[in-house]
Parts: structure tokens; sequence; C-alpha cells
């Protein structure tokens, strides 16, 4: 089933409870504990998205490297080679790591806002991901959390894209955010979580927040199969 203006996500049977897509120019969180497969989600939207709209996209990576990264996505069927022409990764984490010792100050918020802006003037990348946010709170001095993401959250809105930050939840924490207060400003929040069974651990996925957008808020088995993934309905 298409959408017929919004950003798919490119999970099987969740798109079709979510016809009109997300919508563009949206910020939306994709929150989980460690081993959720938020970054694998998050490249499946752009992968697909490339695919199927053409459309330039960028995935700008804080922590893992790019050949990490690549290595991860090839062995789910999602090589970046099959989209080159339309996704771009940006490894800002192997520029961290080079400028590690040097006596010198970096305004990492400032290069991340202007990664974008380069990417959206000079290559028309309309959907970007960044993760993650916690990076981002990791490279920057925070004294007033929500300030800083208003903050942040309409420099990314004023590029007129609709971006994707990935974001870590404690196993036992209802937060989507490390501060509380991301899932208020950001406009979508979908989340996966983990569930043990006896000896049998499942991911769930539940759209828990879109803006402008109607959607169930269950959570619903999340699978990945043969390079798709999908949930499973009732």
């Amino acid at each position: 089933m298409q959408t017929q203006s919004g950003i798919r996500t490119y999970i099987r049977d969740l798109d079709e409870k979510m016809p009109s897509g997300i919508p563009q120019k949206h910020i939306v969180l994709i929150a989980g504990c460690a081993g959720t497969m938020k970054s694998s989600i998050a490249f499946n939207i752009l992968y697909n998205h490339a695919k199927e709209k053409q459309e330039k996209s960028l995935y700008i990576s804080l922590e893992q490297t790019r050949d990490n990264l690549t290595f991860h996505l090839n062995g789910l069927g999602l090589n970046p080679e099959n989209v080159k022409d339309f996704v771009s990764i940006i490894d800002v984490g192997y520029l961290r790591k080079m400028l590690q010792g040097e006596d010198k100050e970096v305004d990492w918020l400032g290069v991340i806002e202007t990664i974008v802006k380069n990417f959206v003037e000079e290559e028309n990348c309309r959907v970007i991901v960044i993760d993650s946010l916690d990076a981002i709170y990791a490279m920057s001095d925070i004294k007033n959390p929500r300030t800083f993401l208003f903050y942040f959250f309409q420099k990314l809105r004023d590029q007129g894209i609709t971006t994707f930050l990935i974001t870590e939840m404690d196993p036992d924490s209802n937060k989507f955010g490390k501060h509380g207060v991301e899932d208020y400003l950001a406009d979508g929040v979908v989340h996966i979580t983990l569930e043990r069974s006896g000896r049998v651990v499942g991911r769930y996925i539940s759209i828990v927040k879109m803006r402008g957008v109607k959607h169930p808020t269950d959570y619903f088995p999340l699978v990945f199969e043969n390079g798709v993934f999908r949930v499973v309905t009732k």
C-alpha cells in the first residue's frame, strides 16, 4: 500500500496502519534500549525511500564508524552501495577520533548543523537520520536541555527536512530520551522495546506519537526476515 504524501516506515503492515505516512518536515524520535535495531530501522527507511522515490537522503553517524555500520547493514541485506547515488553516510565519529587529544574546542553542534545545511542546499536531501541524539549530548555542553533541544530542533525544521533522531533508552525507564523532554518537543515517537517470554526475547514496536496523523498506539511484534521488516498483526 502506497502512502500519498508522507514518508513510509517501510515496515510491512505498519505502514498500512498509517496510510498517510509520516508527515514531511516532521522530527521523529526512534527510541529504544540497546539491541532493538534502531539504527537498522532508520537506515531501512532511507534505503527503501531511495529505491522507491529516488530522493536523496543523509545518514549522520556520530558513534559507529562507516565501516562498522556498512558491515552491519550488509549482513541485513541493506548494502549501502545499492543506493549510493541517493543515500550519503557521514562518519562524524571518525572526525571526533582524529581530533581527540588536540587542545581545541570544537562546536560539534555547529558542525552537524553545517553538514545538514550543506547537504540540503547542495544535494537537495529531503530525509536525514542522526545517530544518535545521545552522542550529541556527549559532545555538547548542555546547561538547559529544553532550550538546547528547542534550538536544535528549530534549526532542523528551518531546513524543511524530515529528520529521524535515534535515542537510547534505559531498559528500566519510560522516558524516550535522556532528559525526559525529547518526546514533547519532537513531532513523532517510534518506540521499539524488548520483551522476554521464557528463553525467547522478542521486539515490539509502537507509533507512540505522530502529530497530525491518525494511527494506532498498540505495540506490535516486530520481525526481520529476508531483508524485510514487518509487524505481526491479529
